[in-house]
């Protein structure tokens, strides 16, 4: 079983929280940059769901997690406060 079996279709299309629900810890810069998040690079719904909600990737720490005995990539995403949707503000 590949785990999609499980899932009902259409699970995971739309994210379940809202950008401004997603950062688990403020970033604090020179411009105070909006909310931040980041997954391990092997978690493509993740990373699909945070590019639908408004994420931008904005880098990556290499070979930072290790899953089943392999090496993955942090894949780090931002949004700056100008990006927000008008409902999260």
């Amino acid at each position: 079983m590949n785990g999609t079996a499980a899932r009902p279709r259409g699970a995971g299309s739309r994210p379940a929280v809202g950008p401004h629900e997603l950062f688990a810890r403020p970033r604090r810069t020179v411009r105070e940059a909006g909310p931040g998040t980041d997954t391990w690079s092997g978690n493509e719904r993740a990373i699909r769901a945070f590019s639908k909600a408004g994420f931008r990737e904005e880098g990556r720490r290499r070979s930072t997690v290790l899953v089943a005995g392999e090496r993955h990539d942090t894949v780090l995403f931002g949004m700056l406060r100008e990006e927000w949707p008008e409902t999260a503000r």
